[in-house]
């Protein structure tokens, strides 16, 4: 058991919390042991954030599919040096798939930034309609009207 947690801590899946640049890049805990939890969490977050970013439904479904994949192996039972081979094989693959990620938020950031310069550059440009009545005459109180109003409320 200690030859494979010290494995699984030394190729350990990546983190979508501390993708550059990802605005959610320091959010999440620092891993100082290897638990499976804390890397099934990692793959539904890179599901979720695939999904809350709009980074596309391939990123989406790769984010999926590896997290079925890797709960699925981590089920089988295998010796060590055969569950090592399949989950390097994996690992690798991810990797690759978080070199994609990180592109796509890093687009998806891009696109974010200029679209915020865009807008500030419209609030800029904006200059209100400055405009003046002709008619001089201001609201003065019709009486009658409230006299009415109290008549009734009398009643």
């Amino acid at each position: 058991m200690k030859k494979f947690n010290n494995f699984m801590k030394s190729n350990a899946l990546k983190d979508p919390n501390k993708i550059e640049k990802s605005s959610l890049k320091n959010l999440g805990k620092d891993y100082n042991s290897w638990d499976i939890k804390d890397e099934d969490i990692k793959l539904m977050n890179f599901s979720s954030y695939s999904q809350m970013f709009n980074l596309g439904s391939d990123i989406t479904k790769k984010a999926s599919n590896f997290r079925k994949e890797f709960n699925n192996l981590m089920q089988e039972d295998l010796t060590l040096e055969e569950f090592k081979t399949k989950y390097l094989d994996f690992k690798q693959r991810h990797d690759e798939f978080v070199k994609e990620f990180e592109i796509a938020m890093g687009d998806k950031m891009l696109l974010n930034d200029n679209n915020d310069t865009s807008i500030q550059e419209n609030k800029e440009t904006f200059k209100p309609i400055q405009a003046e009545s002709k008619n001089k005459e201001t609201y003065k109180d019709d009486n009658i009207r409230n006299e009415l109003v109290k008549k009734t409320i009398r009643r």
